[in-house]
């Protein structure tokens, strides 16, 4: 059997033969909705019941999560590299594995993620539950850096919160 050494701080490493995924880079845009936006993108589409666990590190930014996405579980490191681009690495765990692993972690966030289209491009709204309840979310992933550059924000009356701290998940599940 191959002997991989997978380095979860870099970008380029070689792919982990465990069952998961390999290290992929993230591009995203967030946005802000309000509640009758968020309403009107998410009509007849059925909403994913997600919480996701993160891993105190020390740092101001949380990189590990532990994320229940249905009847599905999984742990992530996702690492900024730039606003709006991060380094991502997940690997699929099972349900024994993920509640062992929660256990002690008090920093989570719960949400509904509605998985749709708009304006022709997939996106994901995220409606908050629990403490960030009110929190409307729409993420629009982008399959190179220059679709991220050239996007023309559409959304009226929306906020996009790319990049900024305070509405990353890791912070959220801080407060």
């Amino acid at each position: 059997m191959p002997n991989f050494n997978i380095n979860w701080e870099g970008v380029h490493s070689p792919p982990s033969i465990m069952k998961g995924h390999m290290k992929e880079i993230e591009i995203e845009k967030k946005f802000l909705l309000t509640q009758d936006k968020a309403k009107e993108l998410i009509i007849g589409v059925e909403p994913i019941g997600m919480i996701d666990y993160y891993v105190p590190n020390g740092q101001p930014h949380m990189q590990l999560r532990l994320r229940k996405n249905g009847n599905k579980y999984c742990i992530t490191r996702k690492i900024p590299l730039e606003t709006g681009v991060m380094s991502e690495q997940t690997l699929d765990i099972n349900k024994t594995e993920f509640e062992y692993l929660i256990t002690g972690i008090q920093t989570s966030v719960a949400k509904d993620r509605y998985k749709t289209k708009w304006h022709g491009l997939n996106v994901e709204v995220d409606i908050y539950k629990g403490r960030h309840e009110g929190l409307n979310v729409l993420e629009i992933e982008f399959s190179n850096k220059e679709m991220f550059d050239n996007f023309q924000d559409k959304l009226e009356g929306c906020t996009d919160i790319t990049g900024i701290e305070k509405y990353a998940a890791g912070k959220l599940a801080e407060v």
